[in-house]
């Protein structure tokens, strides 16, 4: 089993994608995978519809990475900041007061 992944991708203050479905229980490696392919689907789905023009993402190190793999370079070089915290503690509103601080 491997860890939590829990994502963020925020605009400004608005947040957009947000796994909030944690429940404490550990995900598989192919679950993590697949949700790392349902975020990269999402960035590039943004990109291409002009959903956002600076995201913020909220990824633990190793998420990141799998994340960033699917993207395209065009969908790479959109992302504003990367925070590369493990905040899988937090739960949705703590993880936006988080990213307002930062």
């Amino acid at each position: 089993m491997a860890h939590l992944a829990r994502t963020a991708i925020f605009n400004g203050s608005r947040s957009y994608l947000v796994n909030d479905a944690c429940t404490g229980t550990m995900l598989t490696e192919k679950d993590r995978e697949k949700f790392a392919k349902r975020v990269s689907d999402y960035l590039e789905q943004g990109r291409l519809h002009q959903l956002y023009d600076r995201p913020r993402l909220a990824v633990e190190p190793e998420f990141l990475g799998m994340v960033k793999a699917d993207l395209s370079e065009e969908a790479r070089r959109l992302i504003f900041e990367q925070i590369g915290e493990d905040l899988s503690t937090l739960n949705v509103q703590e993880l936006e007061a988080h990213m307002r601080r930062h």
